[in-house]
């Protein structure tokens, strides 16, 4: 689904297909507010897989841009 396609979804909803009650900017920012939160409550909704180098031993450390270890 793109952008466009939840704004029209949105806008249609509340009669404000001319973005008169509501500016086009703050649809987009409750849009970009509403994944954010999405991915902070369901880190597993975008997963990122990567091969990494083990270090030697049990313990081991995610690369600097992983938040969590979903799978092995």
């Amino acid at each position: 689904m793109k952008v466009k396609d939840i704004l029209d979804r949105v806008t249609t909803l509340y009669n404000d297909v001319e973005y008169i009650r509501v500016p086009e900017s703050s649809y987009l920012k409750f849009l970009d507010d509403a994944l954010n939160m999405l991915l902070l409550l369901r880190p597993d909704c975008h997963i990122k897989s990567d091969v990494v180098k083990l270090n030697k031993g049990t313990r081991q450390n995610l690369p600097s841009e992983g938040r969590a270890l979903i799978d092995l």
